[in-house]
C-alpha cells in the first residue's frame, strides 16, 4: 500500500481509491482498528503520512476471492521467477519502505510534475490561486533541494 501511494503521489494523483484484500489493514488505515504490532505500526505511520498529501482518499476492502490479481501477487514470493506473470516487476529492497528516503533528480529546467514544488522550494513562489498554493505547501514538506 505504501509503495502504491508513493507511486500515485509521484504521478500527481490527488484523488484515489485504495482497494485491498486484507481486511484488517484496510480497517487499520481507516482508523476502525488499532494497530498493535510494532513493525506494522511503522508502515501504518508511513501510509497515514502519505495519505495526508492527497485531496481525497477512500479505502475499500475487496475479498481475495474477488481480487485474482492481488491473490496471484501474494503467491509470488513462493514461486520461481519464470512463473511470474509478464508486467510484474520484482525489486529487492535494502531497507523496509518505512525507513527509506527517496531521492529524485530534477533537471536544471525543473520541468514536469515537480516544477511548482521546485520553484516553491528555491524561490518561495506560490501559485496565485489560493487553493493551489495551499496544496503545494502541504505537499512540499516531503521534498528537499540538494
Amino acid at each position: 500500500m505504501v509503495i502504491g501511494l508513493l507511486l500515485a503521489q509521484s504521478l500527481g494523483i490527488s484523488r484515489i481509491v485504495v482497494r485491498g484484500d486484507f481486511k484488517l489493514v484496510i480497517e487499520q488505515i481507516r482508523g476502525d482498528c488499532v494497530v498493535k504490532n510494532e513493525s506494522i505500526r511503522k508502515y501504518h505511520a508511513k501510509a497515514t503520512t502519505i495519505v495526508l498529501i492527497f485531496d481525497y482518499v477512500i479505502f475499500e476492502h475487496i475479498p481475495r476471492s474477488e481480487n485474482e490479481h492481488a491473490d496471484h501477487l501474494s503467491r509470488v514470493t513462493t514461486t520461481y521467477y519464470e512463473d511470474i506473470p509478464r508486467g510484474v516487476h520484482i525489486e529487492h529492497r535494502e531497507k523496509p519502505i518505512h525507513e527509506e528516503t527517496r531521492m529524485f533528480p530534477v533537471g536544471e529546467e525543473g520541468g514536469g510534475l515537480c516544477s511548482p514544488i521546485v520553484k516553491f522550494l528555491t524561490t518561495g513562489e506560490l501559485p496565485e490561486d489560493k487553493v493551489e498554493a495551499r496544496k503545494l505547501q502541504n505537499r512540499s514538506y516531503k521534498f528537499q533541494m540538494f
